[in-house]
């Protein structure tokens, strides 16, 4: 009986030469392995999570922006400079600005990093990122992060300048007619003053105490000014020792302060202004004949003679 023939496999392989055999040299020389799946996983997470906490430090930047802007809208800024523009350019949170422009920068890069980011134009990838830091940099404001912020890297970084650095550096001026500080009492020895003067005693944030003359300043004023909270103060020294008062203004740096706080402080401001300007003016706008012909300006119009009063319309 014949035994049925059945085929064999073949086991022989053809020699692999050339690009192939170069490659398969090349893993086993330099022990190449496979990259495992979870490696991708974890770097395109990575990515997106450098691109959000670009966008969320670009949403800071913009808190911090918006709040600065908003305190320089409502500044009182003809008391310290001749017009809004050079108060602006002094003021401008020029780092913020470059800080946002570099996060925009890396939030593109980063999103052009990801598995998809081939697919959208840089148009695209750009004015989303600008897009979710204004958004995002809004909502942090509204919640006060712009104002934290700025204070606290004010208070711990001593190279930062921070609004209430610069505010502080603009009011703390007695030989302009500026000052920043409180009342210490309510009552002082103003034998030096004239007589029916209101007179306090105001230390500054230097620690220096003045002798302070408070005969042209309303109501609100003298209230805001015993509150013994600090208060910012314009004015004009009429010695070394001696400031009288032509404004008292909250310091608006304590506690962060909504929109409708700053514009009725600003109301108040050009309110008291206007009308120390316009009180010794006559019927067509000119000065009295007092003003122009008296060579000592009596001591209850001396406010209506500060240099910043033409300033205010």
């Amino acid at each position: 009986m014949n035994t049925p023939h059945t085929s064999q496999p073949h086991t022989e392989t053809t020699p692999v030469t050339g690009t192939a055999a170069s490659i398969l040299e090349r893993i086993t020389t330099e022990r190449v392995v496979p990259t495992p799946r979870y490696a991708f996983v974890v770097r395109e997470y990575s990515v997106w999570g450098l691109w959000v906490l670009s966008i969320a430090v670009g949403a800071l930047a913009v808190a911090v922006t918006v709040y600065d802007a908003l305190s320089m809208t409502y500044a009182l800024y003809e008391a310290t400079h001749d017009n809004f523009w050079t108060f602006l350019v002094s003021v401008l949170p020029y780092l913020w600005l470059v800080v946002f422009i570099a996060m925009t920068v890396a939030a593109v890069r980063g999103l052009r990093a990801t598995k998809r980011g081939y697919r959208y134009s840089t148009f695209v990838i750009l004015a989303s990122s600008v897009v979710c830091s204004l958004i995002g940099g809004m909502l942090f404001h509204v919640l006060g992060f712009g104002f934290w912020l700025d204070n606290i890297l004010g208070r711990q970084i001593s190279q930062y300048m921070s609004m209430e650095k610069m505010e502080l550096g603009m009011w703390q001026a007695p030989d302009q007619g500026r000052l920043v500080g409180m009342i210490v009492t309510t009552t002082t020895d103003a034998t030096h003053l004239p007589s029916q003067t209101v007179a306090f005693q105001f230390e500054d944030i230097q620690g220096h105490v003045w002798t302070l003359s408070g005969n042209e300043l309303n109501a609100h004023e003298l209230d805001l000014l015993q509150s013994t909270n600090r208060v910012r103060l314009l004015g004009t020294t009429t010695d070394a020792t001696t400031f009288h008062a032509c404004g008292v203004f909250p310091w608006m740096y304590a506690r962060a302060m909504g929109w409708g706080e700053m514009q009725h402080e600003r109301q108040m401001f050009e309110q008291s202004m206007i009308a120390h300007r316009h009180m010794h003016m006559g019927t067509n706008g000119a000065p009295t004949a007092a003003t122009t012909s008296t060579p000592t300006i009596p001591s209850d119009q001396l406010c209506a003679h500060l240099k910043m009063m033409n300033r205010m319309r």
